[in-house]
């Protein structure tokens, strides 16, 4: 992944409104700006406390503005009221020249750090007494300077690529790593002693021998470092004896979104979490209704635990006891058993789930209810990416049609499913310009399988043989990946 010099000059802004056209109308700053849409003071609250947020442009339809802006006031964070600071409904002209003055107004001194930090790094390459300074700082320590921060992160950075020994190759060139380049990896980091090789060597063989075993069962393998959900390492082999691409994985809530019961996005969501097993994966059933989870019924397993356990602690520790593992690293968390015990859920809890889940899971995903409410809408702030699934009916099509237009946020990243596909009936959809007129950024036809006709429970069932499903995988696993 190439370095950005931009990268660090966006704007991060929270622009916080319950009408959607504000969103519609600044769409065109989206590429300059790092603009997140919320609809809620518990959503804005949320995120100004777990992300770094520069900016925030709110409306007065916004509730509790005043403990907003107290909260905006404690981190720092510059606050526009709309309506009272600026135009409402928003002037965009306005908007934008808020925008630029905030943005020179920040990175005006950064430029000015930045410039320091290269002065400083032509210095420690050409000082020749800069030896004598390393010497002492042996001796002694750290030299103190008012540089320290920038002297720090470039001397983590000479070291990243001493360890690495990339042999002057710019790691962030490319987002993949040769097998040569892997090995070179390998070999710098290796250990001195030559006992604790012969472990390691010991462990690889027996290692290699269970990934053998996978691959027969035609199963891909992932190695994944579970100390960063964030910043994980995949790799997926086909072949023991192929070294496969290294990539970074990057930390995602996907909702699954419907129109109408019975195009199979309930499924969908159940094949996608099983099928990324190997990362730790949470299904979270929202479908709230008198006798319990969809995915329960499907997967066969008991309604306790389930969400309400949860609410008992919000905690990780009530989220460990409220999940159901299914296989491997794959958990389920369950809607409540009846609708009356759905009806104590808010959106407040929402949040807290998924602040704790965030620093246990790779991937959240959300499979939604075929109608709107203040939750669904609260899970659509926080999501990452959202698969709308339908089938070829007229119906099916024009809900979801009118659910992406009033809801969801152009900004977001979508993938347009048409299930159940027969005899290629999909092309006429595709070909008459759907995936423009929804704002997709892909759209997948996916096959009617066989092996579903007629089933209802999956209980121990082979998702990795519905090779009719496998356009969508590839979908996820390619925003999954860093570029």
């Amino acid at each position: 992944m190439k370095r950005n010099s931009q990268e660090d000059e966006i704007l991060n802004v929270i622009i916080a409104d319950t009408d959607w056209k504000t969103f519609e109308e600044l769409t065109d700053f989206k590429s300059d700006y790092n603009l997140i849409n919320l609809s809620s003071d518990f959503a804005v609250s949320f995120i100004m406390e777990n992300e770094h947020i520069d900016l925030l442009i709110i409306s007065k339809s916004i509730a509790r503005l005043d403990q907003l802006k107290k909260k905006s006031e404690k981190k720092k964070i510059k606050m526009y009221v709309l309506g009272q600071d600026a135009e409402y409904p928003v002037n965009k002209a306005e908007i934008f020249a808020i925008l630029e003055y905030e943005k020179n107004l920040k990175f005006q001194g950064t430029r000015s750090n930045n410039k320091k930090s290269r002065v400083n790094l032509l210095g420690r390459l050409f000082d020749k007494n800069s030896h004598m300074e390393k010497d002492r700082e042996n001796e002694t320590g750290p030299l103190q300077s008012s540089d320290d921060g920038i002297k720090s992160s470039a001397a983590d950075e000479d070291n990243f690529f001493k360890n690495f020994n990339i042999e002057g190759k710019d790691f962030w060139d490319d987002k993949k790593l040769s097998g040569s380049s892997l090995n070179r990896m390998q070999d710098s980091t290796a250990g001195a002693n030559k006992k604790e090789n012969h472990e390691k060597s010991e462990n690889k063989k027996e290692s290699d021998l269970k990934k053998q075993e996978r691959v027969k069962r035609g199963q891909p393998h992932y190695f994944i470092n579970s100390e960063n959900p964030g910043k994980d390492i995949l790799r997926c082999d086909n072949s023991i004896k192929q070294l496969r691409d290294i990539v970074a994985i990057k930390q995602k809530i996907i909702v699954f979104i419907r129109a109408k019961g019975g195009v199979g996005s309930t499924l969908l969501s159940v094949y996608l979490a099983n099928r990324f097993c190997n990362l730790k994966t949470l299904l979270v059933d929202l479908n709230f209704s008198e006798g319990g989870s969809d995915t329960g019924y499907y997967l066969d397993i008991p309604k306790i635990p389930n969400m309400i356990i949860f609410t008992e602690g919000y905690n990780r520790s009530s989220l460990n006891n409220s999940v159901i593992n299914i296989k491997n690293n794959f958990d389920v968390l369950q809607s409540p058993p009846t609708y009356e015990l759905s009806k104590k859920l808010d959106l407040q809890d929402i949040y807290s789930l998924v602040d704790v889940a965030r620093k246990k899971y790779h991937l959240i995903i959300f499979d939604l209810p075929n109608r709107i409410d203040d939750i669904c809408l609260g899970v659509l702030d926080l999501a990452d990416l959202a698969v709308m699934v339908t089938d070829f009916s007229r119906g099916s099509i024009g809900r979801l049609t009118d659910i992406n237009n009033r809801f969801i946020y152009s900004d977001l990243e979508k993938i347009l499913v048409f299930n159940k596909n027969k005899n290629g009936n999909a092309r006429h959809y595709i070909k008459n310009g759907l995936k423009d007129f929804f704002g997709v950024n892909d759209i997948v036809s996916l096959n009617e399988s066989s092996s579903l006709s007629g089933r209802s429970e999956f209980g121990g069932f082979n998702f990795s043989s519905l090779k009719e499903f496998e356009p969508l995988t590839e979908k996820i696993m390619e925003r999954l990946t860093c570029e």
